[in-house]
């Protein structure tokens, strides 16, 4: 744990300001398209590549808030998305529910807002939710892709690769958030500085 912690000490030392700007980016006010965005890509992002995920959200543009689920389908297949068939039905329900979705991200805590994401937004898991609140300005939830898993595996903290089930979930986001308040740090900037020891780099979203 001694290792870890210092490990992030010095990513944090380095890359402070930077991450601290991009933190700021994500909690500025957003449209309610611009929230749509957001969501569709932490359910395109699930089980993809980022940066893949990425150049489809960009090539789709608006068209991603004005398709039908055919049109979706036949779009995302085009692109070489892996999974067009059952992701643009999610993307379809989603924007169908945006205004529960923003009222429940408006007037729930952070926690709870997550809770209900899971059980009523087909295609978000426990790591999707998180990485949506988080890019609404949330700094208090763990975002446990598979880059941060193998950090925190490495580190002995897990023996999950992967994102683990709810149970395991929970577990690791607290003792992160114990590790957080220990070096002075919230869950946000937490997150990007195990990104960027998995990486080498911090995500561009």
């Amino acid at each position: 744990m001694e290792e870890l912690e210092l490990a992030l000490k010095e990513v944090m030392s380095k890359l402070g300001k930077e991450i601290e700007a991009r933190l700021r980016e994500f909690e500025r006010k957003r449209s309610r398209e611009e929230i749509f965005l957001e969501l569709a890509f932490c359910l395109l992002v699930a089980s993809y590549r980022l940066e893949k995920a990425l150049e489809i959200l960009e090539e789709l543009g608006e068209e991603i808030t004005t398709l039908d689920e055919v049109g979706l389908k036949k779009e995302l297949r085009r692109l070489g998305y892996r999974f067009w068939n059952k992701r643009a039905g999610y993307l379809i329900e989603a924007r169908r529910r945006l205004d529960e979705v923003i009222e429940v991200v408006e007037r729930k805590r952070p926690k709870e807002a997550r809770e209900w994401m899971v059980k009523n937004v087909k295609g978000l898991g426990y790591k999707e939710a998180s990485h949506f609140l988080r890019n609404l300005g949330v700094r208090d939830l763990a975002i446990l892709d598979r880059h941060v898993m193998r950090i925190l595996k490495r580190y002995g903290m897990t023996n999950y690769d992967a994102t683990p089930p709810k149970s395991e979930y929970l577990r690791i986001e607290q003792k992160l958030r114990g590790i957080a308040s220990k070096l002075g740090m919230d869950l946000a900037e937490l997150d990007l500085c195990l990104f960027f020891l998995a990486t080498g780099k911090l995500p561009k979203r």
